[in-house]
C-alpha cells in the first residue's frame, strides 16, 4: 500500500519554556486507595505471620486474621482481609496449610492436564491467578465451585472413555 509521510518535528530547544510532561494520568477505573489497601494488607500479614516460629508453622488459626490483625493494631477493624488467598491462608494456616491448600490445587490442575481437558485446566489456572486479589469464603466462593465442578467433569471424563 504505501506510507503516510509524516512531518518531521525538531526537539523541543531547552530554555525558560520548555516544561516536563505532565505525570501520565491513571487508566479510567483505577482505584489507587484499593492498591494501596491490598498492599498494605499483604504487607501487614506477612509481618503477622512472621512474628515468631509457632505462627511460622502453623499461622494464627483459621479465621484468625482480622482478630490477630486488631489486636497488633488497635486501629484497624476485627473483619479485616488480606484480599490475597495465598497470604490469608499462609497468615492463618502457616506453612503447613498452605503447602495442604496448593497440593489441593495442583490436583485438579494435574488431573485435568493429564486428562487433556485443557478448557478445564486454563479456567483453574485462572482461577489460582485471581486468588491473588482476592480472599474470603464469601468473595470467592464462585472459585471453589468452579474448581469443584472442573475437578468432577474431569474426573468423569475419563471414566467414560476408559469404560
Amino acid at each position: 500500500l504505501g506510507t503516510i509521510p509524516q512531518p518531521l518535528l525538531a526537539p523541543p530547544t531547552p530554555g525558560p519554556t520548555t516544561t516536563s510532561p505532565a505525570p501520565a494520568a491513571p487508566p479510567a477505573g483505577y482505584q489507587i486507595n484499593s492498591t494501596i489497601s491490598r498492599t498494605s494488607m499483604a504487607s501487614d500479614a506477612i509481618t503477622l505471620w512472621s512474628r515468631d516460629r509457632s505462627t511460622i508453622l502453623r499461622g494464627v488459626g483459621v479465621g484468625g486474621f482480622g482478630e490477630s490483625l486488631a489486636r497488633a493494631n488497635p486501629g484497624y477493624a476485627r473483619g479485616n482481609v488480606v484480599n490475597n488467598q495465598f497470604i490469608e491462608i499462609l497468615t492463618e494456616l502457616g506453612v503447613i496449610g498452605l503447602g495442604i491448600f496448593i497440593a489441593s490445587l495442583v490436583c485438579p490442575i494435574y488431573t485435568a492436564y493429564q486428562r487433556r481437558y485443557w478448557v478445564g485446566s486454563i479456567m483453574i489456572v485462572a482461577l489460582v491467578i485471581q486468588w491473588n486479589f482476592f480472599s474470603g469464603n464469601p468473595n470467592a466462593l464462585h472459585i471453589w465451585t468452579v474448581l469443584a465442578l472442573t475437578y468432577a467433569y474431569a474426573t468423569s471424563r475419563s471414566r467414560t472413555a476408559l469404560g
